[in-house]
């Protein structure tokens, strides 16, 4: 067995900034969990080998030829990232069920107990379920399995986050938690609905003038996006530090800022203010400030990338209730 630094040659070893090391058996394989070096490192190892070799058939290895797929390949960087760990969690509960046993209606009663078990984070449960979806049509169209018994299971997560915005309180007690780099991509995230993964992509080069320009991070950079710039933004890019970084938005050293980065700087203020709503919904934020601006739904809706009755519930909501409280407040102060 070739080895580096303890480590097996053929090993995928992934490394989070925050310095965290994940090792898998292979690019796609399953998770390693004890210190490279180690006896017992070598047990795990040896009997990933030997599991891949001898669990054909199964899930497991249905999981893992998913992970060495095209259509794993092609997700964006953070989708994947998500995806793997529920990926994980398929694998430690269904990893050893033939895919004979996947085809059972009974299973399907399984599954949505596994779905149940999760209710307490109804969210995660769904995403586990949809993981799970994925892989099975994965089989389905490799030809391995004939039914997804996971096909139109109710997802258990019924929040509806479509219409939510920030208050201005909740905006201003935010940004006083932050230091002034965060404070700045803040504020740019406020004034151009943008999210977090394209906010931090975003260079100097996309500042037209009267619009940004450029080819987003969605649907791996085929699209091309384009933002009006009012004035609040003009005000806030035009006073914007430059640095080496080409991007729009840099950290307190000057360097660009990671998504990961970005959120955990604005989750912690969040805490510390007590502000209890998601940084995407600033997009429904300055999806207000379009309208107050004059847009139509259908021309908000081209800029952000929605629905226009998603873009309808937002105007119904928020501005169509202050422009309302707003005539009745002149009416009653006109009153004789």
């Amino acid at each position: 067995m070739r080895k580096q630094s303890g480590v097996p040659k053929g090993v995928h070893t992934i490394r989070k900034p925050n310095g965290t090391v994940y090792r898998y058996a292979w690019r796609g394989g399953p998770r390693l969990f004890c210190e490279p070096g180690t006896p017992a490192f070598e047990r795990e190892y040896a009997q990933a080998l030997d599991a891949e070799r001898i669990e054909r058939g199964t899930m497991d290895a249905l999981v893992a030829a998913y992970l060495r797929s095209g259509e794993y390949a092609a997700l964006a960087d953070r989708t994947r990232r998500d995806m793997r760990v529920y990926l994980d969690m398929i694998r430690a509960r269904f990893g050893h069920a033939s895919l004979a046993a996947m085809e059972d209606r009974r299973m399907r009663g399984k599954v949505k107990g596994w779905r149940d078990s999760m209710a307490a984070t109804p969210r995660k449960a769904d995403l586990a379920i949809e993981a799970l979806r994925r892989v099975i049509n994965y089989g389905i169209d490799a030809g391995e399995l004939t039914n997804n018994i996971a096909a139109r299971i109710k997802p258990l997560h019924k929040a509806d986050h479509s219409a939510a915005v920030w208050t201005q309180g909740e905006i201003d007690a935010v940004m006083a938690a932050l230091n002034p780099a965060a404070q700045r991509a803040f504020l740019f995230l406020r004034w151009t609905g943008l999210r977090r993964e394209d906010a931090c992509r975003i260079t100097w080069g996309a500042d037209k003038g009267s619009h940004l320009e450029w080819r987003t991070g969605k649907s791996r950079g085929r699209t091309t996006v384009i933002i009006p710039v009012l004035a609040a933004l003009r005000a806030l890019l035009d006073a914007m530090p430059r640095s080496s970084a080409v991007t729009v938005l840099t950290n307190t050293k000057g360097r660009s800022w990671t998504p990961d980065g970005l959120s955990t700087a604005i989750d912690r203020a969040k805490r510390a203010s007590g502000v209890d709503k998601r940084l995407h919904d600033l997009r429904g934020t300055f999806a207000t400030d379009l309208m107050l601006a004059g847009l139509e739904d259908i021309e908000i809706a081209e800029i952000m990338g929605w629905r226009e009755r998603d873009v309808a519930k937002i105007r119904r909501v928020y501005v169509n209730r202050e422009a309302h409280l707003r005539a009745v407040v002149t009416r009653l102060t006109n009153r004789p």
